[in-house]
């Protein structure tokens, strides 16, 4: 396992209703979090739909070793979109 997989901090916020928030206004129309305070941190939220949304921090010069590490463990048509674009 590469030292960078040991090095990310994960946040689970998967039992947290964010999608049935009600402020009094119109349903919401994204949901995510405010910012990442540090690198290499993820976040990991459900969807609407019953999906999951990963968002992810890294250092730009890690982000290569992150993808070839997480295209090993989830093949690409099963990503989404950003990585699986090479984005």
């Amino acid at each position: 396992m590469s030292k960078l997989a040991l090095n990310i901090k994960k946040i689970l916020w998967m039992q947290f209703p964010f999608h049935d928030v009600d402020f009094g206004l119109d349903p919401e129309e994204y949901v995510r979090t405010a910012a990442f305070t540090y690198a290499r941190q993820c976040c990991v939220m459900k969807t609407p739909d019953g999906g999951v949304k990963v968002g992810i921090s890294l250092e730009t010069e890690y982000m290569e070793g992150f993808k070839e590490l997480f295209h090993g463990l989830v093949p690409a048509q099963e990503t989404g979109h950003a990585l699986a674009n090479g984005n």
